[in-house]
């Protein structure tokens, strides 16, 4: 798993093979089970993730039950909750695994004790929690594209092969429709 991420780093980044081996070491395989999380809501967020393989999800736990996925992430991603990350404060979406998911993750504290040692390394993390919170933001867009039918067709065509690998139920609560308009949309289509 962890050559995956080797793989990413050198392709995306602009550090050498050397600095991006000692990043590696840094990180630690894990798999999870479907609906499994990854980080809880309301815990202590302690590190950074990158998805191997799987598809995740950022959802929100209403006291009432209901949960609203704010956005799903893609394999070849990195992935942490930013209210955690970013504001050092409990974790308020969980993130789980869609799919059946393989990542590596790396302590936060072990990664920022990179930064001193590699040149270029807090660089490269600054752009790529832009990159990844820019990705955010256009997947977000789909739920203001109007009617149903119209932010299904939106999900599909921005992720076509997700479409097919995620639970009908996730796809229904990140469009905030219910399971039955759901599957309605997609025998009318």
């Amino acid at each position: 798993m962890i050559s995956i991420l080797k793989e990413h780093l050198i392709q995306h980044t602009k550090l050498n093979q050397e600095d991006i081996i000692t990043i590696c070491t840094a990180f630690t395989p894990a798999t999870f089970k479907v609906d499994e999380a990854i980080i809880p809501a309301n815990s202590k967020v302690t590190f950074i993730g990158f998805i191997v393989e799987g598809i995740c999800r950022a959802v929100e736990y209403q006291a009432s039950g209901e949960r609203t996925i704010h956005y799903f992430i893609n394999a070849h991603h990195f992935f942490s909750e930013a209210n955690g990350l970013f504001k050092n404060k409990p974790a308020k979406l969980a993130i789980e695994a869609a799919t059946p998911c393989k990542i590596v993750y790396a302590s936060i504290e072990e990664l920022y004790a990179l930064t001193e040692r590699i040149i270029g390394l807090e660089r490269e993390l600054y752009e790529n929690k832009e990159k990844e919170l820019v990705a955010i933001i256009e997947a977000q867009e789909i739920l203001h594209k109007g009617k149903s039918l119209e932010r299904y067709l939106a999900f599909i065509e921005q992720n076509p092969d997700m479409s097919k690998q995620i639970k009908d139920k996730d796809i229904a609560a990140y469009l905030g429709i219910s399971k039955f308009t759901l599957s309605h949309l997609k025998k009318s289509l």
